[in-house]
């Protein structure tokens, strides 16, 4: 992650300007998913001298933590930082990503369907992705999922099968137990989603550096596949 995104000033002014009229003794713990609300949470209970504990979920394949401040009680994630400061060791605890249980594979047979992940809203070269996947192989089925993007839905309805491109789904776990692969960025739930369904990911040409970081440690160990670049006809 770029280093201006964490840098202690800018994650100082956040936790100062953003209202926070939260009493932490009122609970028994705070689990945080991202790191400027522990950020937030950890600088409110130093402010508050406020025991309760405060946990760090790291949920992305880079190594953790990201941020590091004295009123975090442990940070979990999927990768350790090996270059941590020894005495943070004990804090640090390899969880992996969490997600539901209805992510798991449930040993039906796999489908020949490759599945483009566009997220809630739809993000991405939906279009573009949706033309390379179909020149990988004619015997699959492409199907995306663009969530409230419905503009993207109607034009992807012209490239595949309209009966195959899907809005906004509250619970994707059937589509990724049937789809043999996904095609989705290198985000960290997405990715552990499609990995207990024993679904492969492949991962289109990044836009951020850390899902740069986060795709070349998942195919570094076999648990899927970097496109380099790709245009309409194929691979370059």
């Amino acid at each position: 992650m770029p280093s201006f995104l964490i840098a202690p000033k800018l994650l100082e002014l956040f936790a100062t300007e953003v209202p926070f009229d939260i009493n932490l003794d009122a609970y028994d713990g705070v689990i945080s998913t991202h790191h400027y609300s522990s950020s937030l949470i950890a600088t409110h209970k130093e402010k508050q001298k406020c025991n309760v504990p405060l946990i760090d979920v790291h949920t992305d394949y880079t190594p953790f933590p990201i941020i590091i401040h004295p009123f975090i009680d442990c940070y979990t994630g999927a990768v350790p930082n090996e270059d941590a400061d020894k005495n943070l060791n004990p804090k640090l605890v390899a969880t992996g990503i969490p997600v539901r249980k209805a992510f798991r594979y449930d040993g039906r047979p796999k489908e020949p369907t490759i599945i483009i992940l566009g997220g809630a809203d739809g993000f991405g070269e939906l279009e573009k992705i949706a033309l390379f996947a179909k020149q990988l192989d004619p015997s699959y089925t492409i199907q995306v999922i663009c969530g409230r993007n419905n503009d993207a839905r109607v034009r992807l309805g012209e490239i595949i099968s309209s009966s195959d491109v899907f809005g906004y789904i509250e619970d994707i776990s059937p589509y990724l137990n049937r789809a043999e692969f996904i095609i989705t960025k290198a985000s960290g739930l997405s990715v552990t989603e499609a990995l207990n369904c024993e679904s492969i990911p492949l991962f289109p040409p990044p836009i951020l550096s850390w899902e740069d970081e986060a795709a070349r440690y998942i195919s570094a160990r076999g648990a899927g596949v970097c496109i380099p670049d790709f245009n309409d006809a194929g691979v370059r």
